[in-house]
Formats: structure tokens, sequence, C-alpha cells
């Protein structure tokens, strides 16, 4: 039996990083300057002409640590997370991913997912300030045969802050089917 297994960058793509959460922001919205600075302007589908991958490097490197419950080791271990975006294409890529950033489109995925019929594992970082908890939990709600697993004291980057809950719980997942 074929299984999908993913977390929460599944749903959201590429993208990481977050901005600081305002106490007025509504925990199921997303941060407005996440994963880039000024997210707004980030959705217009030609900035990726206007922006150089310096640039948009350097906007990577200022807010991607805070995705991480630990900002300051991830500042030393960043590199292999940026380098996938450090071309043009990535670049063309990133923004992509970044367009596609929108609660409307996430919920439209969720709808999409109940419907492929194979065990999903959703692995979620319980201080995910980037992509609220709320969406892991409806994707749960809504995909028949899926399994959350929130990561205790992890941030949206779950991978890093606790690679070894993250192996526990794909190979509990993948012992199961």
């Amino acid at each position: 039996m074929a299984a999908r297994i993913g977390w929460n960058d599944m749903i959201q793509g590429m993208s990481q990083g977050k901005a600081r959460v305002s106490s007025h922001r509504r925990r199921d919205a997303f941060p407005p300057n996440w994963p880039m600075p000024d997210m707004k302007k980030c959705q217009d589908p030609d900035l990726p002409q206007r922006v150089s991958v310096e640039d948009m490097l350097r906007d990577l490197q200022a807010t991607l640590p805070d995705a991480s419950s630990y900002p300051d080791r991830f500042k030393q271990a960043m590199t292999p997370w940026i380098d996938q975006w450090k071309s043009h294409i990535g670049k063309e890529m990133l923004y992509q991913h970044i367009r596609l950033l929108i609660p409307g489109y996430s919920n439209a995925v969720s709808s999409d997912l109940k419907v492929m019929e194979k065990p999903a594992l959703i692995i979620w970082g319980e201080n995910d300030r980037q992509v609220p908890l709320a969406y892991a939990q409806r994707l749960h709600r809504e995909i028949p045969e899926s399994r959350l697993v929130i990561i205790p004291g992890a941030g949206h980057m779950v991978p890093f802050d606790a690679p070894d809950q993250v192996a526990s719980a794909l190979s509990d997942f993948v012992g199961r089917l």
C-alpha cells in the first residue's frame, strides 16, 4: 500500500521562515512578513524579475532563523536550507511557493487531499508560528487515514528543531503500513 508522508511544508511549499507574531494577528492567519519581508508585495508574479538573487538571499537570511525554536543555532546551519534558492530558477521557485502561501490555497489543498485514499502522516511543530496548528488539525480531520504528530517544542522548521522525533514518527508510521 502506498502512503504519502509529509509535514507542514507539504502544503505550504518549500518556503520556510517566520515573522514575529503580534498579539492582534489571528491564530489561523499567516504572518505578513514571512518567509520574506512584505508578503503582500511578494505575491506579485512579476517581482522575481525585479529582485536580484542576492537581495532575495539576504531577506531569507534575515527571516529564516526565526522559523526555528532555536534561531541562533539555525543561523549557524542555514546554508543548506537556502542553497536550493541560490540561482535564478531557485528564486523563481521560491516566489512561486510564496504566492501559494495564502490561506485560500491551503484550504483548497486541504479539501483536495481528503480524496487521496492513502494513509498520510502530518508532522507539525507545536510552536509553529508561521503555519498555525489549526491547519494541521484541519488536515487531520479532513484526510481519512491520516495521523497527526505534534512535536513538542518544535517550530516551523520541525526537521531541524527535532530530527530524532521526526525520524521516530516516520519510522513508526512506515512500520504500521
